[in-house]
């Protein structure tokens, strides 16, 4: 069985994507922005902007039925490869 989850972005039925996809045992994400309310947040602010997508991704997997201890991979794809730190302290 199939479930969908919906962060409601206007993007979803825009390009055909859901937030998170959950089949049996399996949940994935799709892509994530630092956004809130559509607009970016934290702009210039790497620690921010990697906190808000992972505030993202936690409630996309609550609504499906699991939480961030279950995450198995991620990938983190950032503008300036200088940030990587403060970025991978936040995914820490």
């Amino acid at each position: 069985m199939r479930t969908l989850v919906s962060s409601g972005s206007p993007y979803e039925t825009r390009v055909g994507i859901s937030r998170a996809v959950r089949v049996g045992h399996f949940i994935a994400v799709s892509g994530t922005a630092p956004l809130e309310a559509g607009r970016t947040v934290g702009v210039g602010d790497v620690a921010a902007q990697a906190r808000r997508c992972l505030e993202i991704i936690a409630d996309a997997l609550e609504r499906s039925g699991a939480s961030l201890r279950q995450v198995i991979r991620t990938r983190t794809l950032l503008v300036r490869i200088e940030d990587w730190e403060t970025a991978a302290a936040i995914h820490g």
